[in-house]
């Protein structure tokens, strides 16, 4: 039952009825996150990167406090070109949740689009000491060594990297490379066909 309060407004007189409200309100906050979570992936699956940036922004707008909707969010502005502000939104993930590598993980890359690989060295460098086992993180520590000019640095990474997983083909992939730049054509020929070999889109 409903009475006048204050300046007129209604107010519940039925804590039960209360309750009801709060949960209804509370499942539809979740519903409306879950669905803009969603139609960001969908729309960002699609190429549609402007109504994801939107989508997701959307979903902060609901819950300042949602850390994949900051850092979808700063996938999606890398992938738009925005690096300094994608930056910003991994690294407001990344204090939401200090724990997220995937984070620091896209800090870094958007450092090294952004042309400041000695940063992205240090951010990367952090990923490998939190997650030693991590190939990912070595094979973007090797991207960032190779973009300072550290040749050898690289290949130290990437060598890290292959050890830690046989097939990542990706990581081979970036070894041919950097034995390439270091002059090493007969191991880079090999590796390069061994990337191949287990992911042929590479090419």
């Amino acid at each position: 039952m409903a009475s006048k309060g204050h300046g007129g407004l209604l107010r519940t007189s039925r804590p039960e009825t209360s309750d009801k409200i709060l949960s209804a309100t509370l499942e539809y906050r979740r519903s409306s996150l879950s669905a803009a979570s969603w139609s960001g992936h969908q729309l960002s699956e699609l190429h549609q990167t402007d109504r994801a940036i939107a989508t997701f922004r959307q979903a902060i707008a609901l819950n300042p406090q949602y850390v994949e909707a900051y850092y979808n969010l700063g996938n999606a502005l890398r992938r738009k070109g925005e690096r300094v502000v994608a930056i910003e939104s991994y690294r407001r993930a990344l204090e939401l949740r200090p724990t997220l590598i995937e984070a620091a993980n896209g800090i870094g890359n958007a450092l090294i689009d952004d042309g400041r690989p000695a940063e992205a060295v240090e951010i990367f460098c952090k990923v490998v000491a939190t997650r030693p086992n991590d190939a990912m993180g070595y094979n973007n520590l090797a991207t960032a060594r190779r973009a300072l000019g550290d040749l050898d640095g690289a290949l130290k990474a990437l060598d890290k990297a292959v050890s830690l997983r046989k097939d990542y083909a990706l990581a081979h992939h970036n070894r041919g490379m950097v034995l390439i730049d270091l002059g090493r054509f007969d191991e880079a020929i090999r590796e390069l066909d061994h990337a191949v070999t287990l992911r042929p889109d590479l090419t």
